[in-house]
C-alpha cells in the first residue's frame, strides 16, 4: 500500500526496489490508490509485473474512492457502499488494527482502544496478499506471473464479461483460485 499522493507514472525510488524484490522471485501486491482515478497514472500501481488491487464495497460495487482501470488485477473487499463522500454512511466497514501513531480522526471509528473499522485500497491488497501467500504455501514452485494468471483466471466476474476498465478480472476467489490450474500453453502453440 504504497503510492505518490498524485498521480505519477513515474516513482524511480518504487520501480528500483520492485526490479530488486521481483528479481528474487517474489509476488508484489499492491493497492489501486483512493483517488478514484486510472491506475495508469500511478507508480507501481501500473507496472505490469505486479498485482494491483481496487477496493470493492458490500454492495458489489466500487466505492467512489477506489481508483481503478484496465491495469487493475482483481478487486478485493475495502469498504463502501458507493456514495459520495458527502454523504455520511458507516462506509468504513474493514476491521483493521489501531496503531498508536494512528490519525485523531480514525478514533471516531474506533472500536475498543486497539481497533478501528476503515476502508480504502489499502484494506482490499491484504486480502489478495493473504489469498496469494495461501496458494504459494500450497504451490511454491509457481513463477509470480503464473500466480497472477491464476488469481485472475479465478477471480469471480463482476461488471462487464470478462476483464474490464472497472473490475479488472473480478472478485478474488480464494476456494476457486487453490483448484484452479494453468492451462497447457503448448497446446496453443501451432509447430
Amino acid at each position: 500500500s504504497w503510492s505518490c499522493g498524485r498521480p505519477c507514472p513515474d516513482n524511480p525510488l518504487a520501480e528500483d526496489v520492485l526490479a530488486l524484490v521481483e528479481g528474487l522471485g517474489a509476488v508484489v501486491v499492491t493497492s489501486a490508490g483512493n483517488a478514484g482515478d486510472d491506475v495508469v497514472f500511478r507508480s507501481p500501481e501500473s507496472r505490469s509485473s505486479v498485482i494491483t488491487v481496487a477496493a470493492l464495497g458490500f454492495d458489489d460495487q466500487l466505492p467512489y474512492f477506489s481508483n481503478r482501470g484496465w491495469l487493475t488485477d482483481v478487486v478485493a473487499p475495502g469498504g463502501g457502499p458507493n456514495e459520495p463522500p458527502n454523504v455520511r454512511v458507516a462506509r468504513r466497514n474493514i476491521l483493521s488494527l489501531l496503531s498508536s501513531g494512528a490519525q485523531s480522526n480514525y478514533q471516531t471509528f474506533a472500536v475498543g482502544d486497539e481497533y478501528v473499522r476503515i476502508s480504502g485500497t489499502s484494506m482490499a491488497a491484504p486480502h489478495v496478499t493473504g489469498a496469494v501467500a495461501l496458494l504459494q504455501s500450497l504451490r511454491p514452485d509457481l513463477a509470480p506471473r503464473d500466480v497472477r494468471r491464476l488469481l485472475r483466471m479465478s477471480a469471480r466476474d463482476l461488471g462487464s464479461e470478462g476483464h474490464d476498465a472497472v473490475y479488472g478480472a473480478g472478485l478474488v476467489d480464494v476456494p476457486s483460485l487453490l483448484e484452479a490450474e494453468l492451462p497447457d500453453l503448448e497446446l496453443y502453440i501451432e509447430e
